[in-house]
């Protein structure tokens, strides 16, 4: 397996702003350069999987999260989201 194969995820632990403050799919590249994995805490443990996977201008998934994200920015979430995995492909015109 060649370097250029390996994936990198990124992990974080907390709602990052920008993720909230995104408004366009050229934004979502920009803040999110490789896969990211959210391990976020809620009122019941029991963690809820969501899966938001952008292929080129389909972003509809991703603000339906950042919609979710912003209702409870300053409340509990009522379930923790351990694996909220956002993976990003922006191919250009040239990926034909």
């Amino acid at each position: 397996m060649n370097n250029q194969s390996k994936i990198r995820l990124n992990k974080l632990y907390k709602i990052p702003n920008d993720l909230l403050e995104i408004n366009n799919s050229t934004l979502i590249k920009q803040v999110f350069k490789q896969p990211t994995l959210l391990h976020l805490e809620g009122k019941n443990s029991r963690p809820l999987f969501i899966s938001v996977l952008l292929h080129g201008n389909e972003d509809t998934g991703f603000f339906a999260v950042q919609k979710l994200l912003k209702k409870y920015k300053d409340k509990e979430l009522p379930h923790s989201l351990r694996n909220l995995c956002m993976k990003f492909h922006f191919p250009s015109y040239s990926d034909n």
